[in-house]
């Protein structure tokens, strides 16, 4: 496993595949395109980027470009982060969603219109990489909160 590190040096538990608690393969194309067509029916605004896979999840995305499974982002946004009011969000900010106090989901801003987030991109869990509205997630990510910003080198 290769380790990722905050700005301030401090690791960052991760998972890949093979390593417990992570299967030791990928999803098969059945169950990817299982996984697409529930998210296609479910959330029909939603556009479908890249395949479902188990390699990285909403998490790493945001947090690590794609790099692992992290249960839990909270040391990133500690050390590398800082909460931004929601009327000065722009394009690279992470939003996060919380379900009774639970972070259960990271974003990445992608499109600001109005001041508004109009477009987020995101990595639902197992399933696909994703185009999505702020509030058209799966309702068990909960509401989003006040953006984070990227701290300056």
């Amino acid at each position: 496993m290769s380790n990722i590190f905050t700005t301030h040096g401090h690791s960052v538990p991760h998972f890949h595949l093979g390593q417990p608690p992570m299967p030791n393969h990928d999803l098969t194309a059945v169950e990817k395109a299982q996984l697409n067509q529930l998210v296609t029916t479910e959330h029909p605004g939603v556009v479908l980027e890249a395949q479902p896979t188990l390699k990285f999840n909403c998490h790493g995305f945001a947090y690590a470009a794609a790099h692992g499974w992290f249960n839990s982002p909270r040391m990133f946004q500690l050390e590398d982060y800082t909460l931004v009011e929601v009327e000065d969000v722009r394009k690279g900010d992470i939003v996060s969603y919380f379900m009774d106090h639970t972070l259960m989901h990271s974003a990445i801003v992608e499109e600001v219109s109005g001041g508004e987030i109009a477009k987020l991109r995101s990595k639902w869990g197992k399933q696909a990489t994703v185009l999505h509205r702020l509030r058209d997630v799966p309702d068990d990510y909960g509401h989003p909160t006040r953006p984070r910003r990227r701290n300056p080198a």
